[in-house]
């Protein structure tokens, strides 16, 4: 199975390749300023001269104008996803050339969509814990997510159909800082700093929990491997299948807040802080 995946936005090519371009060329004139200072105007402009500064600043104006120009002529080339058997292949430019990597999936328990300070992206998350690999990097926006998150959906429905099945992914509302309402009828609300509480329509569970950091230094709260065990007030157990899909759903709405769902089981999975 092979997925193409969607590029960037001309919108986000173009804003990008501009304050590319506009690096470049601030990098080209401090080559050639004459050195010393120049006044400009009321503003005093010094430049150091020499020609050390002045073959740095050409080959950060070289690099970024190739860099662009590889950018532009492989345009219209799409980066894919292949999958064959337990290995994922991601093809994409790198440059003026094809660079590939692949990827053994039985390391890896799903995938999803992460965030960072540069926008949202692909990720594989791990087995054991220790964080997430990057594949496909796009913008903060609702469009971007929409495509990543379709395409999260096809990799888990060939690569791990029991997730497909068992965990369809939540559409939340969120009714203030601490409380997500999911479309499948659940409630993920942060009562206090070290409580989580989980309610089904009357049912609620008040689970404990300790602030920690993943492998990759994401907050992360940590939970004991056996809670959930049981409804608040007169004890109702649960089935094992009710307690991986309790843990499943306060895994995706804390993910959803900017918090990792890590257990003691593991550990080299978080540190108590």
């Amino acid at each position: 199975m092979t997925i193409t995946l969607p590029q960037e936005s001309p919108a986000d090519f173009w804003v990008r390749a501009v304050a590319i371009l506009a690096v470049s060329l601030f990098c080209l004139v401090r080559t050639f300023w004459p050195g010393g200072e120049t006044r400009i105007g009321t503003a005093l402009v010094t430049h150091p001269g020499g020609v050390v500064p002045r073959l740095v600043s050409f080959a950060i104006s070289a690099g970024l104008a190739v860099g662009f120009w590889a950018d532009l002529r492989t345009r219209g080339v799409h980066a894919t996803l292949t999958l064959r058997g337990t290995t994922l292949r991601y093809s994409r430019m790198s440059g003026l050339r094809v660079r590939m990597d692949d990827f053994d999936l039985s390391k890896y328990s799903d995938v999803g969509v992460g965030r960072d300070d540069e926008g949202i992206h692909l990720a594989l998350l791990r087995r054991d814990g220790d964080g997430a690999h990057e594949l496909l990097g796009r913008s903060s926006s609702r469009a971007a997510r929409a495509d990543l998150e379709a395409i999260a959906e096809i990799v888990r429905r060939a690569a791990w159909p029991h997730l497909a099945v068992e965990k369809p992914r939540s559409k939340f509302r969120r009714i203030d800082s601490r409380t997500l309402v999911s479309d499948r009828g659940f409630v993920v609300r942060l009562p206090e700093v070290d409580k989580v509480e989980y309610r089904e329509g009357d049912r609620t569970i008040m689970l404990p929990v300790r602030r920690g950091w993943s492998a990759d230094h994401a907050m992360c709260f940590v939970l004991d491997p056996e809670a959930p065990y049981c409804w608040d007030g007169p004890p109702t157990p649960l089935t094992p299948e009710e307690r991986r899909a309790i843990r499943y759903n306060l895994t995706e709405a804390l993910e959803e807040m900017g918090v990792r769902v890590l257990t003691d089981d593991a550990p080299d999975r978080g540190a108590t802080v």
